[in-house]
């Protein structure tokens, strides 16, 4: 159970490049009802680490849930807050496991837009490779419905471990496939998932699209990359807040307590009935990245009009 006293805890690191842009968001979304707090933030000679351990022993009940925004942040919470919603951006965090007042949100550019993309610029991607995890098949969903993307054949492969990658590239390249998409939000997309597609990729020389362009950048890379901005996770997170909210209400108690001789009212949500641990949000924007060098190296037939689409070009 949490106190619902309407204020939300933002804390963020200052070091995280993305924090200050959705912290901000968040301020102006929720004017009066946002808290936004430095990790690094603490008087002189007192760790952070021992400031925010009793900063929230003290008022922690005040805030309704809290949004953390950098790992050191998360850090702290993973370690301190059992009692309130803790939201974090599996854009930027992935932590292996997290306990169950614990949420995540990923942001991610709309699937058809990206399909659409990746049509329209290979010519080889009428025969599309799609590489998901077992356990995500909820991730393509919306895939498949709707205007569908213009692909002729899609090649579909699960994974259950990083070391399946590379047979599952291997497959896709025996039926024809020169290009693969793996959807925002998958597991694929992190540790040594992502190690093992990326080598793989350059072993068989089949082009991938995965969900940051980081990747895209770096030497032995992916294809391609679409991502959100700072700004546009943001908004969608604010957006999602306020849908939490809203759910929580039919789970709303009225307590009254007796504070020094006096009855207090008091606002119980029952979070566990209805937050689950994982939520992914499609937005329309976001930025498109694309490796020519890649393009050519696998030789791969792109149609010029839909790379100029592309917002970085390496």
């Amino acid at each position: 159970m949490l106190l619902l006293l309407g204020q939300i805890l933002v804390l963020r690191d200052r070091g995280a490049f993305y924090s200050d842009t959705i912290a901000a968001v968040l301020k102006g979304k929720f004017q009066g009802y946002a808290y936004v707090m430095e990790w690094e933030n603490v008087p002189p000679g007192r760790s952070p680490e021992e400031f925010w351990r009793t900063f929230w022993k003290r008022a922690g009940q005040r805030y309704e849930f809290v949004v953390v925004l950098g790992p050191k942040s998360l850090k702290f919470a993973l370690e301190n807050i059992k009692d309130r919603p803790v939201f974090y951006l599996q854009n930027y965090q992935r932590p292996y496991r997290t306990p169950p007042n614990f949420a995540s949100l990923y942001v991610a550019v709309s699937y058809p837009k990206q399909l659409s993309g990746i049509v329209c610029t290979f010519k080889e991607a009428k025969l599309l490779g799609i590489l998901t995890h077992r356990e995500e098949w909820d991730l393509l969903s919306n895939v498949f419905t709707g205007d569908y993307p213009g692909a002729m054949e899609v090649h579909i492969r699960v994974v259950s471990t990083p070391s399946q990658m590379e047979e599952a590239i291997a497959d896709l390249k025996d039926v024809g496939v020169k290009v693969v998409w793996v959807p925002s939000a998958s597991r694929l997309n992190t540790g040594d998932y992502i190690r093992n597609l990326l080598k793989a990729s350059h072993r068989k020389k089949v082009g991938v699209f995965v969900d940051q362009i980081s990747k895209v950048r770096q030497k032995g890379g992916a294809l391609g990359a679409w991502e959100p901005t700072p700004g546009e996770v943001g908004e969608a997170l604010s957006n999602f807040l306020a849908e939490i909210r809203e759910a929580s209400a039919p789970y709303v108690k009225v307590r009254e307590d007796t504070v020094g001789g006096s009855v207090v009212k008091r606002k119980e949500v029952n979070w566990r009935a209805f937050l689950k641990p994982h939520y992914v949000r499609e937005i329309k924007g976001g930025r498109a990245a694309i490796n020519l060098n890649l393009v050519r190296a696998f030789r791969l037939n792109a149609v010029a009009q839909c790379v100029e689409r592309f917002d970085e070009k390496y």
